[in-house]
């Protein structure tokens, strides 16, 4: 996933739910993000990745948050060189080593990771915007192997029944789309053709778009209504919207329950579904105005969430509600989950 796809899905939410069909779902009390330190129970360390300068040689750094006593320590061998077109790395647990793609293009084994590289552009083609090529680069012997090379795509989510693609819009920042690459024979299938900026989490895809009737909330690529791709079928179903808010997922977790954010200028929130018609608030604080930028994309484990801004570390558990367990004590302008706190 480029560093361009990170950005666009950290802008998400959802206020006042209204469900397609479901009626007004009342909201549960917000949360307050605490100050407090880790549980003691919690004993395990959280990978996170960070990104020091931009340009062609940015300061690349990876770190160990250990809990309980929640201190950072640096791991020089998350120092790699990257070529893959995107600043993040992750840490592969299976193979005990940081590999240069973020978490979702890890396979679900650990022993493969996706990454594309795209020929964007060349002077003596009629068509400036060559075709992407989609890598597997097997994690124990480094083989990298083109296991796809038509069309333009970005790469979504390395699930079990094989890497999620959405095509890339040409001359954009945008997508439409979600397919299926089976990385053994190269085959590509069509999961929906239809939709805009898909991302792929807990065995179904994301998205959002303006509800009918209502306006765009203020921003760029703002969309108010959050939409559910079935990878099965291929149907779409909304699930809520807001017309005051910014809508995507951040993440799903084991048990399937989806977290939501919603962001305008004055207030941000987190929301827990389990359906359509259900959904707690979790979290409420200041909007985009108040500098919060938003959470990076969450992490889901036995624990509960792990969450992410640059100077922070959050944990969503249902026993005890959203925390602060940490916070990033490396210097970083970006900062990344780099995987399961183990």
């Amino acid at each position: 996933m480029s560093n361009r796809r990170a950005m666009r899905a950290v802008v998400i939410g959802i206020a006042a739910v209204v469900v397609a069909g479901c009626g007004h779902v009342p909201p549960a009390a917000p949360g307050a993000a605490g100050n407090t330190a880790a549980p003691e129970a919690l004993s395990c360390r959280l990978p996170v990745y960070g990104v020091l300068g931009y340009g062609a040689a940015p300061l690349n750094e990876g770190a160990f948050i250990s809990f309980p006593s929640a201190q950072t320590l640096m791991d020089p061998s998350s120092q790699l060189v990257n070529g893959n077109g995107t600043a993040q790395e992750s840490f592969d647990s299976a193979a005990g080593r940081w590999v240069p793609v973020p978490y979702a293009q890890v396979s679900p084994d650990g022993t493969r990771y996706a990454y594309e590289t795209n020929a964007w552009f060349h002077p003596s083609s009629q068509n400036p915007f060559g075709p992407t090529q989609i890598h597997v680069v097997d994690v124990a012997s480094g083989r990298d192997q083109v296991v796809y090379d038509q069309g333009y795509y970005d790469i979504s989510a390395y699930g079990s029944a094989g890497i999620y693609l959405v095509h890339h819009v040409p001359q954009t920042d945008g997508s439409d789309g979600v397919y299926l690459l089976d990385p053994i024979h190269g085959t590509l299938k069509t999961i929906a053709a239809g939709g805009v900026d898909w991302m792929v989490a807990g065995e179904a895809g994301w998205s959002a778009d303006v509800a009918p009737g209502t306006s765009a909330p203020p921003g760029n690529l703002t969309r108010n209504r959050l939409l559910r791709l079935d990878l099965s079928s291929g149907t779409v179903a909304p699930w809520f919207i807001d017309p005051g808010f910014a809508v995507t997922v951040l993440g799903v977790g084991t048990g399937g329950q989806v977290l939501v954010q919603a962001a305008n200028d004055q207030h941000l929130q987190l929301w827990l579904m389990n359906s359509p018609s259900s959904a707690t608030k979790i979290y409420e604080g200041g909007g985009w105005q108040s500098g919060m930028p938003g959470f990076q994309p969450a992490v889901a484990d036995r624990h509960g969430f792990w969450l992410l801004e640059v100077s922070a570390v959050y944990l969503y558990t249902s026993q005890s509600g959203l925390k602060k367990v940490a916070d990033t004590t490396f210097n970083a302008n970006e900062a990344w989950l780099g995987g399961a706190c183990l």
